[in-house]
């Protein structure tokens, strides 16, 4: 969903989650011409504050059915649910947790399985980043090596 917020009566930037999860038959060649079912934000350092406030306020007005933000440092996902016009907090889950839901699809998983370091080549499986970097692009290991 991209589009343009207003806050304190000034234009602000063009909000776009990191995953939307949309019906076929809200979309209208570019544009989308219903809400979505789900927007997704992974927190980074810039976006900390903005995704779980600046955003959550705009989808919430936009009618987008559910909103989940999942925060890497530490491994922790939260879901809010549209009720009645407004978002209510529907889960927090940590690392370790399962978190469930069936709205707005049958969905599960532990949070930390999205920062999960899966590096068959260095053969280590470790939560977090990746002690080794092998995360990294290989155009940037071969520099460093």
């Amino acid at each position: 969903m991209t589009g343009t917020a207003r806050h304190h009566g000034l234009r602000a930037t063009v909000l776009q989650p990191d995953l939307l999860v949309a019906p076929r038959s809200t979309l209208g060649g570019r544009k989308m011409v219903g809400p979505p079912v789900l927007a997704v934000e992974v927190l980074s350092p810039s976006t900390r504050l903005i995704d779980p406030n600046l955003k959550r306020a705009a989808f919430e007005r936009a009618g987008v059915a559910a909103y989940w933000v999942v925060d890497p440092e530490p491994a922790s996902l939260t879901a809010w649910h549209l009720v009645d016009r407004g978002y209510v907090e529907h889960a927090r889950v940590d690392a370790g947790g399962a978190f469930e839901t069936t709205a707005p699809f049958a969905f599960s998983l532990d949070p930390a399985d999205l920062v999960r370091c899966h590096a068959r080549a260095g053969g280590h499986d470790t939560v977090g980043p990746c002690p080794t970097k092998c995360a990294e692009p290989a155009s940037r290991r071969s520099r460093a090596s």
